[in-house]
C-alpha cells in the first residue's frame, strides 16, 4: 500500500512553474530549504501526496507530462490565460506547457458510471 507519494517536477524557472500550478490547480506552495543552499517549493495535494518543484540547470531536465482532474475546466483555462500561459483545448482537456516544454494536462472529471 502506498502511504505517501511525492511528484518531483523539474523546471529551469521554478517561480514560473509555481505560477502555472497555482493558476491551474488553486494550490499553495511553501518554500523549503534543504541542505542549506537548496530551495524547492512543496504543495500538499491530498493526504500523503505532494508536488515538489525543483530548479534544474540548463539541459538537465527531462520531458514529462502530468495530468490533473479539475472541477471547472473553463475557470482553470481563464486563470492560466490571465497568468500569461498559452492554453490549448483538446475536447475535455486543456493543455499548457511550462517554460521547459513539459506538458500539463487538465481535464474534467469523468462522469460516474450509471447504475
Amino acid at each position: 500500500m502506498i502511504r505517501t507519494l511525492a511528484l518531483f517536477y523539474a523546471a529551469s524557472d521554478i517561480n514560473r512553474a509555481r505560477c502555472l500550478f497555482e493558476s491551474a490547480l488553486g494550490i499553495e506552495f511553501r518554500e523549503e530549504h534543504r541542505l542549506e543552499t537548496f530551495t524547492c517549493f512543496v504543495a500538499e495535494l491530498s493526504r500523503g501526496m505532494a508536488l515538489e518543484l525543483h530548479r534544474t540547470g540548463r539541459g538537465e531536465f527531462t520531458r514529462m507530462m502530468l495530468e490533473f482532474e479539475v472541477a471547472d475546466i473553463d475557470a482553470v483555462a481563464a486563470a492560466l490565460t490571465a497568468a500569461g500561459f498559452e492554453v490549448r483545448r483538446r475536447g475535455r482537456v486543456v493543455l499548457v506547457s511550462d517554460p521547459n516544454g513539459n506538458t500539463i494536462a487538465l481535464s474534467r472529471p469523468a462522469r460516474a458510471p450509471r447504475r
